[in-house]
């Protein structure tokens, strides 16, 4: 009955692996014209394109490295060996007011990393200076159901002695009509919309636009028209919706579900944008394994987020927390859950063995593509153990059947490209760490390394990111071979052999007692 609860326990560990991230520094982008020759008096288009990995981002600026409002979509193409090749293309339009276009391209942690920008020749003087300039605040953040303010203020030219405001339009893109329209005296509007000014009059030089109850349609650019008796100008700006995310809700499935039951916890949360959940432990460490984030999109536009968290009985946790994110990434709230009950037959014996044996592990580990990469991992034995010796060390890898590398009774075996980083390791030696040869994007991932000596056993986890351009097709295509391995043949696998080791285990521990 033992070597099942440790056979629980250990499957409960290696199904705690985490997702796999890895980098590859986007190139300077390029700029493609149509036509070839595009100027000032010219409609057409810039095409940038830029390859890294994982998935960023392009955004393009003006001369004065403002972001343009309207930016284009960003297609996304994955090559063969696995990276991605953004393009964005802006359309241009004859007679517009700026000469240089500059494209930026940001990784998928949001810095940028390249520039390139494009002057376009020629010149076109169709539009005029105008005595009206419309000064408006670029960006705009809008609560949800609270109202909006957008502020635009026009400025006459110094040498008009009473000028006077005939036409104003605001419209926002993607609606046909305009959503308030003053012209010759007569004001009208869509339902929600007003001037900001509640006594707005045709002297008035506040042309701010104010939305009653922000919806996340009300979300996008807006252009500001307006013509005077002595000119015309326009502006843009931009309203972006944000609605705080509530406090998490967590159904457990079944109702009842205790340390002694399979069960399931669905958290669920609303806001917008799309934010994300992750789960946590009661030390408030981040869960490994997270699982997926399910997004539904509510009829009001906003994000139902969505995530269940599998628990086995037998589990040696009996809190779970669940926090959510906005898209910043700031923590807007969370839920905890404690299960009833407990288990002790299984947990007990667990804690009994490991806290003879402690491996401590550096979480996170970056290599650099073709280069070693040193996954570091030390054991710490009981001080009291007089001569502890290691029986069985394993390293394993989500998504591989077989160990990356396995000692067990004086026999070490490894696949090709992994070894002890200690050159002449023996089962003395408690250094552990695993050195991998050649590191590819294959490599990247979750490792854990379980530990089995004369006086218990215990496990830890640690990360791999890898780094680097130049990864070939062949690793690409391995990688993906790899990550679409299912994780039901390495746990049953990998958990035969710690089933083994632990009957091994408690075999040498009674024949030990029967001894002394």
């Amino acid at each position: 009955m033992a070597s099942a609860g440790f056979l629980l326990l250990t499957l409960a560990v290696l199904n705690s692996i985490g997702s796999v991230k890895s980098i590859a520094k986007y190139g300077v982008p390029t700029i493609q014209p149509q036509p070839q020759d595009i100027d000032l008096d010219t409609d057409g288009s810039l095409t940038c394109k830029s390859t890294g990995y994982p998935k960023g981002r392009l955004s393009w600026f003006d001369k004065d490295n403002k972001p343009w409002l309207d930016q284009p979509e960003v297609k996304v193409l994955k090559t063969e060996n696995g990276l991605f090749t953004l393009s964005s293309t802006l359309k241009i339009q004859r007679g517009s007011s700026f000469s240089q276009y500059t494209c930026k391209v940001f990784n998928a942690r949001g810095d940028e990393e390249a520039e390139e920008s494009f002057i376009s020749g020629g010149s076109s003087q169709s539009h005029a200076q105008s005595s009206v300039e419309i000064h408006c605040k670029t960006q705009n953040v809008g609560q949800y159901d609270q109202q909006s303010r957008l502020d635009c203020v026009i400025h006459h030219a110094e040498d008009l002695e009473d000028p006077e405001i005939v036409v104003v339009t605001w419209s926002r893109q993607g609606v046909e009509e305009p959503i308030l329209k003053y012209e010759n005296g007569k004001l009208t509007s869509l339902p929600g919309y007003s001037f900001a000014e509640p006594s707005w009059n045709n002297k008035n030089v506040n042309v701010s636009l104010l939305i009653h109850k922000t919806a996340v349609k009300d979300e996008g650019v807006y252009t500001c028209h307006v013509t005077t008796d002595s000119g015309f100008n326009t502006n843009q700006t931009r309203l972006n919706v944000t609605a705080k995310y509530g406090v998490p809700t967590i159904q457990p499935q079944p109702q009842n579900i205790d340390l002694n039951t399979d069960g399931s916890l669905t958290c669920k949360s609303t806001g917008y944008p799309k934010g994300r959940l992750s789960w946590f432990d009661k030390d408030n460490k981040p869960w490994l394994d997270q699982p997926e984030v399910e997004v539904l999109k509510t009829e009001n536009g906003l994000f139902t987020l969505s995530s269940t968290l599998k628990i086995q009985r037998g589990s040696a946790f009996s809190q779970y927390t669940c926090k959510v994110f906005n898209a910043r990434g700031d923590e807007e709230a969370e839920k905890s859950f404690i299960s009833v009950g407990s288990s002790q037959s299984h947990a007990e014996s667990f804690y009994h063995l490991a806290a003879f044996v402690k491996i401590h592990c550096k979480t996170q580990n970056v290599g650099q593509y073709e280069q070693e990469s040193r996954l570091d991992c030390v054991i710490h034995h009981a001080e009291d153990l007089k001569v502890p010796e290691i029986v069985a060390i394993i390293w394993s890898r989500e998504g591989v059947e077989e160990p990356v590398l396995k000692y067990e009774n004086g026999k070490l075996t490894s696949l090709p490209g992994y070894s002890f980083a200690e050159p002449s390791w023996n089962n003395k030696n408690v250094n552990v760490s695993l050195l991998i040869h050649k590191t590819a994007v294959k490599d990247e991932g979750d490792y854990t390394c379980y530990v089995f000596t004369n006086s218990g056993f215990n496990t830890n986890q640690t990360r791999l990111s890898v780094t680097g351009l130049g990864q070939d097709t062949k690793d690409a295509k391995d990688s993906n071979m790899i990550l679409a391995t299912k994780i039901v043949a390495p746990v049953l696998v990998v958990g035969s052999l710690i089933v083994g080791l632990l009957v091994l285990l408690l075999y040498k521990r009674q024949s030990w007692r029967e001894y002394h």
